[in-house]
């Protein structure tokens, strides 16, 4: 999964901290009917709560260190994506000792919630608990450590099959947050499926990025202020000129662009009053001198008025050879 990294590194989306007006399907930017093709899919509906309770039994037996409660939640064969770029793809007795070895090397986790909902991909008839969480721990060095995580765990008969995760870093200066009350989230965990139409303007801004001639459509897609959250941890929140400056001043250091669009959902947080498309890409860019970057992303766009307002984008690399 993946989506347009631009920017020093990345682009990014998920859930926007202030109150956003109503969209409507007629406010959205008028375009053509997307034909659009998918790596996985484009085709979700909401799924059961159910495929999310596992997920948050998950993270609390995580952190709770209980490896018997987290060894009854996976299927007997998993595959697991870690944003560092680490994979294991075997048995489930395999990955409870990773697990194991994981928990003895770190100490004082904490986990906070922000948001969760279960979707379900049509076409590939696959089912999905997805989780948003900030995760805090000290490591075998004594130092605290604290990642922003996207998590995407496929569900088959009840139990955790796949996991996809993806990463945004937090800055070293980051205070210790206090976890949340049992259930609760820092921005929504009550969702319903949005205009599919919403997506149309998430589509147009990532297709401009990656075709530096389009830079100026680009901006038509964005709001008059917009609010980045970089997957490596770098915060912007700008007017739309000085964005796009921004965004110009980074292609024009590269040599190669390439967006391969994986999946996507537009989905409506009804306690936030607000509307979030999910994206999840794959990109390939090379600058100037030759280096290339590979990298699997995630993003959340806060849209306003059919406009993008807040992007919040977090990162998978390049699997560990």
């Amino acid at each position: 999964m993946k989506n347009v990294i631009l920017m020093c590194a990345c682009l990014v989306a998920m859930m926007a901290c202030s109150t956003a007006p109503k969209d409507d399907a007629a406010e959205v930017i008028d375009m053509p009917e997307s034909s659009q093709e998918y790596g996985y899919s484009g085709l979700f509906e909401m799924g059961a709560q159910a495929n999310y309770d596992i997920v948050h039994q998950w993270n609390e037996a995580f952190k709770a260190n209980d490896l018997e409660t987290l060894s009854g939640l996976l299927a007997d064969s998993i595959s697991v994506y870690l944003w560092d770029g680490v994979i294991f793809d075997t048995t489930k007795d395999s990955v409870m000792n990773v697990i194991e070895g994981y928990m003895a090397s770190i100490s004082d986790l904490r986990i906070i919630y922000h948001a969760g909902m279960a979707i379900k991909s049509t076409d590939q008839n696959a089912d999905w608990g997805l989780n948003w969480a900030t995760e805090q721990y000290i490591d075998a060095d004594g130092k605290q450590q604290q990642i922003h995580l996207q998590e995407n765990y496929m569900i088959e008969n009840g139990k955790i099959r796949t996991i996809r995760q993806y990463g945004q870093m937090a800055p070293e200066s980051t205070p210790l947050l206090e976890e949340n009350a049992e259930g609760e989230f820092s921005y929504s965990g009550s969702f319903v499926k949005a205009d599919h139409s919403l997506t149309e303007a998430v589509l147009g801004w990532n297709n401009a990025l990656a075709t530096p001639t389009d830079l100026e459509a680009a901006a038509t897609y964005l709001a008059d202020s917009v609010t980045i959250y970089l997957w490596d941890g770098t915060y912007i929140n700008a007017t739309k000129d000085s964005i796009m400056n921004f965004v110009n001043e980074f292609v024009s250091g590269l040599s190669s662009i390439t967006v391969d669009f994986d999946a996507i959902m537009a989905v409506r947080s009804t306690d936030r009053n607000e509307n979030v498309v999910m994206l999840w890409t794959e990109e390939r860019w090379t600058d100037t001198e030759g280096v290339e970057v590979h990298m699997w992303i995630h993003e959340d766009y806060t849209m306003e008025n059919g406009k993008i307002r807040t992007v919040r984008q977090y990162a998978m690399k390049e699997p560990v050879d």
